[in-house]
C-alpha cells in the first residue's frame, strides 16, 4: 500500500463499529511482545513484509510442543496416515490444543483433499494457483498486509468480485479457486506467532449481488474443503457497508461456518471519515498496481512459512522453556 493507505489502515481497525457487533472473544495471548532486533536469524528472502526473525516467531512453550508432540505420536500410529512435517504438527496442536482427535480428523481431510486435487504443496505452486485466479477474478483478493503491532496478518476482499457463475460456467476454475484458497491462507500464517494470533479478515460487502456473486454449494465446498479443516483462526472477522442483504447472507453462512467463526463475524463496521469503501484504501493506485502487490505480500509470506517449515524440528529446544506465555 501507499503511504496513504498506511496511514488509513491503522485508522480503519480502530474504528468502533454499531452496538450490534459481536464482540471479539479470543483469547489474550503473547503476541504483544516486540520483535526481535537480532540479525543474526533474520529471513534471508527479499520482499518479505515485516522484520522477520525466527527465534522470535517460531519460540513454542512447553504446553504446546506437547500438543504437537501428541498429534505426531497420533499419526504414527494410525498407519494410515502420511506423516507431515514437525511445523505442521505444532499447527494443529497451537490450534486444536489438547483435543488430538479434532487434529486427526483435520489430517485424514486434508490428506484426502491433497490426493484428491493432486498438488505439490511448496510456495511455487501455491503462487501458480493464486497468479490464476487473481487474472480470473480482479480485485476480488484486495490486500495481504502484515501487521506488526500484534504480529498477524490482515487480510482483505471485496466480494462483490467473487463471480460464482465464472466457476458455475467453467468448472475447471474450481480446482484453482480452493487451491488458491488454501494457499493463500498458509500465507496468514506462516509461523506459529502468526497462527497464535490468528488473522484478521476485512470484507467490503457492498454492490454484493445474490445473482451475480452468490453460489451456496460454492460456498460450502470452499468451507468444508478448505476453512473449516485448515488449522487456523481468525482474530477478528469486519464486514463493512452491511446491510439488510448482509443479514440474510449471515443467516444463510452461519449454517455453513463453524460457531467459532461465526462469532467472530462484526457487521456495521466503518471506515475511516471520508472513505467510503475497502477499495479506496486497496486499489487507490489502480488494480494492476494493487494485484502486483499483493501477489509479491502472498509470494515472501508463502516463502517466509516454507522457510520456517523446512528449518523446524520437534527434536530440538527451540526455544521453548524460554518462552514463558501468559494467557
Amino acid at each position: 500500500m501507499g503511504d496513504k493507505n498506511e496511514e488509513g489502515l491503522t485508522v480503519l481497525l480502530e474504528q468502533n463499529v454499531q452496538e450490534e457487533v459481536q464482540e471479539n472473544e479470543g483469547e489474550e495471548d503473547s503476541s504483544s511482545e516486540e520483535e526481535s532486533d537480532g540479525d543474526g536469524s533474520n529471513f534471508p528472502l527479499v520482499g518479505a513484509p515485516g522484520q522477520y526473525s525466527y527465534d522470535d516467531r517460531m519460540k513454542l512453550t512447553e504446553e504446546e510442543r506437547g500438543w504437537a508432540l501428541a498429534v505426531k505420536r497420533a499419526v504414527a500410529e494410525e498407519g494410515d496416515l502420511e506423516p507431515l512435517s514437525d511445523f505442521w504438527y505444532c499447527q494443529f496442536g497451537i490450534i486444536d490444543r489438547d483435543n488430538v482427535e479434532r487434529s486427526l480428523d483435520r489430517i485424514r481431510t486434508m490428506q484426502a483433499f491433497r490426493e484428491e486435487y493432486d498438488f505439490v504443496d511448496s510456495w511455487e505452486a501455491g503462487m501458480e494457483f493464486v497468479r490464476e485466479l487473481i487474472s480470473v477474478m480482479p480485485g476480488y483478493w484486495l490486500a495481504l498486509n502484515y501487521n506488526p503491532r500484534d504480529g498477524n496478518y490482515i487480510f482483505a476482499m471485496d466480494v462483490a468480485r467473487f463471480y460464482a457463475k465464472i466457476l458455475q460456467a467453467q468448472p475447471e476454475l474450481v480446482r484453482i479457486w480452493l487451491l488458491a484458497s488454501h494457499f493463500v491462507t498458509h500465507a496468514q500464517c506462516p509461523d506459529f506467532k502468526a497462527i497464535r494470533k490468528g488473522s484478521i479478515l476485512l470484507m467490503e460487502n457492498e454492490g454484493f449481488n445474490f445473482k451475480a456473486n452468490f453460489g451456496f454449494s460454492d460456498m460450502k465446498r470452499v468451507y468444508s474443503e478448505v476453512a473449516a479443516v485448515y488449522p487456523f483462526k481468525f482474530d477478528q472477522i469486519k464486514n463493512f457497508n452491511t446491510g439488510v442483504l448482509f443479514n440474510i447472507i449471515l443467516s444463510m453462512t452461519r449454517g455453513i461456518a463453524s460457531k467459532e467463526h461465526s462469532q467472530k463475524l462484526q457487521r456495521g463496521c466503518r471506515t475511516a471519515d471520508g472513505v467510503e469503501r475497502l477499495d479506496e484504501f486497496f486499489l487507490s493506485s489502480g488494480i494492476q498496481v494493487a494485484n502486483e502487490k499483493l501477489i509479491q505480500a502472498i509470494k515472501a509470506s508463502l516463502q517466509w512459512r516454507f522457510y520456517c517449515q523446512s528449518k523446524f524440528s520437534l527434536e530440538e529446544d527451540n526455544g521453548a522453556r524460554q518462552f514463558v506465555e501468559e494467557r
